[in-house]
């Protein structure tokens, strides 16, 4: 195995939640865990409702802001 597919390998098993138990052992205080996302994306799911969900939260910024600013 190449360092290019234990870099996958190590990557897929993140998203599953399998962490190497020594690698806790090394980082006990690490906050990124894939625990923390998955609670993190439920919070977010639940703020957002209905109509909310897929809305701009940020009206006043529009393209033409953004087309101003090139020229």
């Amino acid at each position: 195995m190449n360092l290019e597919e234990a870099i996958r390998v190590a990557i897929r098993e993140y998203y599953t939640g399998n962490i190497p138990e020594q690698f806790m052992e090394q980082f006990p205080d690490m906050k990124y865990t894939p625990q923390y996302f998955a609670k993190l994306e439920a919070e977010i799911e639940a703020d957002m409702n209905g109509e909310e969900a897929g809305e701009r939260t940020d009206d006043e910024l529009m393209e033409e802001d953004f087309e101003d600013a090139g020229e």
